[in-house]
């Protein structure tokens, strides 16, 4: 429901919309009201419309028609959060209490209001001021890209005008990815893939980064460095292994950042790379960790050398695949062997959607640098699938579990 648009429109309308003022002055409902850094007048319209009065100069009272209630998801407030619904923040307690008590926010002056439930077909923005991000990925878990840091919800009620802002202390960013581990006697371990930032649930969701906010994709990790062998033909009646392990690979960017992968172990160690790293303020933002060196054993005669690890994907580097061992050496017998390095982790995506049915818009204002990761160009680019349970597999007792 909105305020009448009609010719018996009474004051009391607006009342009945935005709440009762002590005063029960016209001028009580002209203004901003803060949200983190979010600014909002009364109602700020449709996709593009035109606001309420922001400054009590020639105000008229059919500024105030057909105006509707605006609501606020609270993503500003507190520390560091991890995987998040918009709707579930919503709705934080029973429907229909003192939204003080609620993840949401009631825009305006007015007392004694009933927060909507489930929205309620208002206009609702979702406004994160703080960082939110994904969950470490696990190595048993193959569905790691389409995991998301926050979704928006699914079950709003129809007619829900939602909308997302990032603000300028504002960052939804997906989960770096594990570099793989070092080949010890064969190939180097893949990389895993980052996890994605942003799922969109709802149609014709709009979304606005400000200037300082930032959405990210979790970056891949390294592939790991393969594993190298030879044999030293020491003389006629004796012979010597030479054997190396591949370096790990290095995490990728992200939050949690991708950790490191180790390096093998069989002959001349190899290296464990570096975890990724995250930075919210300077002027490195996000940054994949670094490949471990390959081990090295033999001498000039017959030598092995372990591949180096990939290093980690960050904003303007993909993540690496693992270096192949080598060999070589004048008094080496045959080929040797010379294993694969790993694959490298992809990306999780920046703004994913929950299906090809669902359609969401860049508001005014949007940044699009701040945006990094498939989805950075619009709705037609957002890869398919949103996954927000997974499966753990515990390796004591074999049986599957889903971790929420």
């Amino acid at each position: 429901m909105t305020t009448p648009n009609t010719n018996n429109f009474r004051f009391t309308d607006i009342e009945d919309e935005f709440g009762q003022t002590t005063t029960r002055k016209i001028g009580d409902y002209v203004g901003t009201w803060t949200y983190g850094d979010y600014d909002s007048p009364l109602d700020r319209g449709p996709h593009g419309g035109t606001s309420t009065p922001t400054v009590k100069e020639n105000v008229r009272f059919n500024n105030f028609r057909n105006r509707k209630l605006n609501l606020i998801v609270d993503f500003y407030s507190g520390g560091t959060q991890i995987r998040k619904n918009a709707f579930n923040r919503y709705n934080g307690v029973v429907p229909n209490t003192s939204p003080t008590q609620s993840g949401a926010k009631i825009v305006g002056p007015g007392q004694n209001v009933q927060l909507p439930q489930n929205g309620g077909g208002k206009r609702v923005t979702i406004q994160v001021n703080q960082v939110i991000g994904s969950s470490s990925v696990d190595p048993n878990d193959v569905d790691t890209k389409n995991r998301v840091a926050l979704r928006t919800g699914v079950s709003w009620a129809t007619g829900t005008d939602l909308h997302l802002n990032v603000g300028e202390d504002g960052w939804i960013v997906g989960a770096g990815g594990r570099g793989g581990n070092g080949g010890s006697n064969g190939n180097g371990g893949a990389g895993l893939s980052g996890t994605a930032a942003l799922g969109i649930e709802w149609e014709d969701t709009e979304i606005t980064v400000n200037e300082e906010g930032r959405i990210r994709t979790g970056f891949g990790g390294g592939g790991g460095g393969g594993g190298a062998e030879c044999t030293w033909e020491k003389n006629w009646r004796s012979s010597v292994k030479r054997k190396a392990s591949g370096g790990g690979g290095g995490g990728g960017a992200g939050y949690p950042v991708g950790e490191k992968g180790a390096g093998g172990t069989e002959g001349g160690d190899g290296y464990d790379g570096t975890d990724g790293t995250f930075f919210v303020d300077g002027s490195i933002e996000m940054d994949g960790g670094n490949g471990g060196d390959g081990g090295y054993e033999g001498n000039y005669e017959a030598w092995a050398e372990g591949g180096r690890g990939g290093n980690g994907g960050s904003s303007g580097n993909a993540a690496q695949p693992g270096d192949n061992g080598q060999v070589g050496g004048p008094e080496r017998e045959g080929e040797g062997s010379q294993n694969q390095g790993g694959s490298a982790g992809g990306k999780g995506g920046a703004i994913r959607k929950s299906a090809t049915t669902i359609n969401w818009t860049f508001g005014a204002g949007h940044v699009t640098n701040n945006v990094a990761g498939e989805g950075k160009g619009g709705d037609t680019e957002s890869p398919i699938e949103i996954s927000w349970f997974y499966t753990y597999l515990c390796m004591v007792c074999k049986r599957s579990f889903i971790i929420f």
